[in-house]
């Protein structure tokens, strides 16, 4: 972009015509090859969710032009999502005295990602927009995943993963809506947009799904980022303490929130990875958790050493892992069970199930009834490969 078209937009941006901006900036997109400097693209992350600015149309607007310049699928259009790169002299405002180039601008915070991401869960008056927010950032990060290894990510972690069981706490909270105290990114601005209520939050399913969603997409784009062996989960490595944090957060959780978390997480590989890691957990075994799909004899042999774990708050847990386990291995898109595997898969479903229809608790029944069905689909279509979730 050159000289003039950018003095164009900072004019209209210091005249307070912000859509007219927008608009520019909008038929650059369309029309240009040329890249967008990353100041530009940081004015609509911020437009975004700034409290200063909360006309619908400027946030609506915003969110397109991102979601054009990211689906051009340019690996240079992710620095502007940096906290730390330093910007070079084509990614900086012509003008950087502007407000929304300084004090206005989300990135030049006291800051990082995991603060906008628990501002976000800890459902501020305004969730919407940054539910909004959330929505393209997630986006930037998954393209960041298929074409730029996932260095944004291993940023938002810091050096050696050292903000990994911080993100982890904070993303879990998107599973347990309710409002938090927490310190809006715009504190200190003109106004004093710190937020102190807290409690039980009143939300829509809608949103409740969404608030899900964006906290099992973040799990999976963490986990993503993370170095793992070819086909095993090696212990002692990051990858191995995530699912370790995963695993002893949400055994805190009430049982239907566990199950939501891993139908959140969908036919992935870490619901496939997370789920091992519970059983092995809840059984008090050591086995080697695969973040390939194994259907093999001798790994689903390896499970069957433990079934009902003693501690009773593992019980409902251990049945929900179980269950999405045995889903996991039934819903993977290229697999196909040999009959010997199909038999041994049913036949370790049917005796877990006995084993926790002996136990003829109450409380187990609603989470039984997936696991029911599941053996009753294996048994009807003979070890077919399906995708039932």
């Amino acid at each position: 972009m050159n000289y003039a078209l950018k003095a164009i937009l900072e004019l209209c941006i210091e005249e307070d015509l912000l859509m007219k901006a927008l608009g520019v900036l909008q038929y650059l997109v369309q029309v240009s090859s040329t890249r967008v400097p990353a100041c530009y693209v940081q004015l609509c992350i911020s437009l975004l969710v700034n409290p200063e600015y909360p006309q619908v149309n400027l946030q609506e607007t915003s969110h397109h032009v991102l979601l054009q310049i990211l689906k051009k699928g340019r690996k240079e259009d992710l620095i502007a999502w940096s906290f730390e790169t330093e910007l070079s002299d084509f990614d900086i405002p012509r003008d950087e005295s502007l407000s929304l180039f300084s004090k206005h601008n989300i990135f030049l915070k006291d800051i990082d990602f995991w603060d906008l991401v628990a501002y976000a869960f800890a459902i501020p008056d305004d969730v919407n927009r940054w539910l909004l927010l959330l929505d393209i950032w997630i986006f930037a990060l998954d393209c960041d995943a298929k074409s730029n290894n996932s260095l944004l990510m291993k940023e938002y972690l810091g050096d050696d993963y050292c903000e990994l069981s911080d993100a982890v706490e904070i993303i879990l909270t998107g599973f347990l809506p309710k409002q938090r105290p927490y310190a809006s990114p715009f504190s200190g601005d003109d106004e004093d947009v710190q937020r102190t209520a807290f409690g039980k939050a009143y939300l829509s399913n809608e949103t409740v799904q969404k608030l899900e969603t964006f906290a099992a997409r973040l799990l999976q784009l963490v986990w993503l980022s993370l170095p793992k062996g070819l086909s095993v989960v090696v212990q002692l490595t990051k990858s191995h303490h995530f699912l370790s944090l995963v695993d002893s957060y949400i055994e805190s959780f009430p049982p239907q929130k566990q199950q939501r978390v891993f139908q959140s997480l969908g036919n992935s590989s870490l619901c496939y990875s997370l789920s091992q890691y519970c059983i092995m957990k809840g059984a008090g075994i050591s086995l080697n958790i695969r973040h390939v799909l194994d259907s093999s004899v001798q790994h689903l042999n390896s499970f069957v050493r433990g079934f009902v774990p003693k501690k009773k708050n593992r019980q409902i847990f251990h049945l929900i892992s179980w269950t999405f386990f045995f889903s996991s291995l039934l819903s993977g898109k290229s697999i196909t069970l040999h009959k010997d595997r199909t038999s041994l898969l049913l036949e370790h479903m049917k005796t877990f199930y006995l084993t926790y229809e002996k136990l003829n608790m109450e409380k187990f029944s609603t989470f039984m009834k997936p696991l029911s069905s599941l053996i009753y689909i294996l048994e009807q279509f003979d070890g077919a490969a399906i995708q039932q979730r």
